[in-house]
């Protein structure tokens, strides 16, 4: 509904409009939004104090399994080494014979990472860089 006042040369001077009132199935609908909304934070703040929480217990395992990954290297003399590639900057993780210094195993191999080296060497060459 909309009323509108005249002033006495005959042009509107204010318009107001009126919102009828939310019949009741509306008001419901709306209250449910609203606890949707309210359940949606509650949720949301919940997760962020489980995520946390889960966060601790995560470093916890991981503790828990690197002491247990190195006994088990310790009891077969073996070694595991991480250490960042120069060339192509990853990771590569060794196991190692632990009296001799032998890699037994390269993740990943020296092969790969020859070949990664390599593909960044050629995008270079076609991208050409201007600063």
């Amino acid at each position: 509904m909309d009323s509108t006042l005249i002033n006495s040369v005959g042009t509107p001077v204010a318009v107001s409009a009126v919102k009828p009132e939310l019949s009741a199935e509306q008001q419901l609908q709306k209250a449910g939004q609203a606890e949707a909304v309210a359940a949606d934070a509650v949720t949301a703040t919940a997760k962020a104090e489980e995520a946390n929480e889960s966060k601790q217990n995560q470093d916890d395992r991981i503790a828990q399994a690197t002491h247990g990954m190195n006994e088990f290297f310790d009891s077969m003399n073996k070694e595991i080494r991480f250490h960042i590639d120069e060339k192509t900057d990853r990771s590569v993780v060794k196991v190692v014979e632990a009296k001799t210094g032998e890699v037994i195993r390269q993740i990943p191999a020296e092969e790969v990472l020859e070949l990664a080296a390599r593909m960044s060497e050629a995008s270079g060459l076609l991208m050409k860089e201007e600063i």
